[in-house]
């Protein structure tokens, strides 16, 4: 959750650093390769060359990390001493085509895991900027993360929050059943859903309209619960007012008996 805390898109830095580092392991393999024999698979260790990708994974790099690293085994290939006489034309072609399975797929295993971290920072910053509060707790119930919506709403920021437990919203007037009904749902692998009046910082109460349900691992088990909340004090103080309303406007509804 360390990325997800931070809410902050990896910058890539030092872009001629990762092209200077590429250069030289390009050279330093592909002098390693002109040294050795026929028949030894030194050619995959380009694989390692393209994994640099990892620090700086723009398909164009990725590719030209790839693509040179191709040139160079088939140099190699064509210049690197004849293979010992135990060692056969197949066994080099082996070795040469095994090479450059390895440089490619490590190429496409960069390019993948890029995509994978952009499509996470995408998300990241949507549930950051999402105007509903978004809270994330492990199994114990300790937060591991909040948006700012829920920093307003409660009045608290982040650090104050990561770290404690969902009892620090508390107002201290609902009932502690319902908080036994809500822990008994979720950690049963249900929904929960309802309002709850919770207490803001400054002391101020707000009715909270939360949504809070499981976060399963790949094997099915619950590893952490996410709550999405939403500020209805409003909406409450007004459905209050129109029954005040109504109370008072009933007694002048009644008809009033007719007389002769």
């Amino acid at each position: 959750f360390d990325s997800l805390l931070a809410m902050k898109p990896v910058e890539r830095r030092g872009g001629k650093r990762y092209m200077v580092v590429a250069v030289l392991g390009l050279a330093a393999v592909f002098t390693f390769d002109l040294i050795t024999p026929l028949g030894v698979a030194d050619g995959m260790l380009y694989a390692l060359v393209v994994l640099i990708g990892l620090g700086r994974p723009e398909q164009s790099f990725v590719l030209s990390l790839a693509a040179a690293s191709t040139i160079l085994t088939l140099l190699g290939w064509a210049l690197s001493p004849p293979a010992p006489e135990v060692v056969s034309g197949n066994v080099v072609m082996m070795n040469r085509t095994l090479s450059l399975a390895v440089i490619w797929g490590a190429g496409f295993a960069v390019l993948r895991s890029g995509i994978y971290e952009r499509g996470f920072h995408v998300i990241a910053q949507a549930v950051e900027q999402a105007p509903a509060g978004v809270v994330i707790t492990d199994t114990g119930g300790t937060i591991v993360y909040v948006n700012s919506a829920v920093t307003r709403l409660s009045g608290r920021a982040q650090d104050e929050l990561v770290g404690d437990s969902p009892r620090v919203f508390a107002s201290g007037q609902t009932p502690r059943e319902s908080y036994e009904n809500l822990w008994r749902t979720i950690a049963s692998g249900r929904t929960w859903e309802g309002e709850i009046l919770n207490r803001r910082k400054d002391g101020a109460f707000v009715w909270e309209h939360e949504i809070i349900t499981p976060v399963r691992d790949s094997w099915g088990s619950i590893t952490h619960y996410i709550g999405v909340k939403e500020d209805v004090t409003a909406r409450k103080k007004l459905e209050e007012q129109l029954r005040f309303a109504r109370l008072i406007a009933a007694p002048c509804c009644l008809a009033s008996p007719t007389t002769a």
